[in-house]
């Protein structure tokens, strides 16, 4: 259905069947089976809210019937107020409140720095690691810019998890990070 590498052009949902969602890990070709997913399913919108090339290859398994959402519709959608957008002050608060803090940039990127206490689940693993996280505690997803956090945020959601996202990213100032 889509190919790792590829740029993104539209979000799909599974109505019938299962698929495969694969990672090329090398140049040799060795691939990574990183989950499957089955009827309600769905990928692609990371690509398309990062505007960075697809970073895993699906493949269905079986005959099925899938749904097909434009960029632009998509992007339409994931307008406020379907994701929640909070402000530095507002994420402390959330924070304050037991919620956790949500780093989706790169390990090598949250090693140069992050915020206390941070929990690190980059975005290329969070379809895989989605169902591992606690479900009682929000997330206040964070990044450098706000892109990839709202399409964490939007994952999020589609595992049933509370999710908001820290407008600007930390790239917005007034946030002390902690360096590995």
């Amino acid at each position: 259905i889509i190919r790792q590498g590829d740029v993104g052009d539209d979000f799909y949902m599974i109505n019938d069947g299962i698929a495969l969602v694969s990672r090329q890990l090398d140049e040799e070709g060795d691939n990574m089976e990183l989950a499957e997913l089955k009827d309600g399913d769905s990928f692609g919108e990371s690509a398309l809210i990062s505007n960075k090339p697809r970073n895993a290859t699906i493949t269905m398994m079986t005959d099925g019937v899938l749904l097909r959402l434009s960029k632009e519709d998509f992007v339409k959608l994931l307008q406020e107020p379907t994701l929640r957008w909070v402000d530095l002050d507002e994420a402390q608060a959330e924070i304050a409140a037991g919620g956790v803090w949500l780093d989706v940039r790169l390990p090598s990127e949250y090693g140069h720095g992050h915020l206390p206490g941070a929990l690190n689940v980059p975005m290329g693993d969070l379809h895989k690691k989605s169902n591992e996280l606690d479900r009682a505690p929000a997330y206040v997803c964070y990044c450098d810019s706000g892109r990839r956090s709202s399409a964490a945020a939007f994952v999020l959601s589609q595992y049933g998890l509370q999710a908001c996202v820290l407008k600007d990213g930390i790239q917005a100032g007034r946030i002390a990070l902690v360096a590995e």
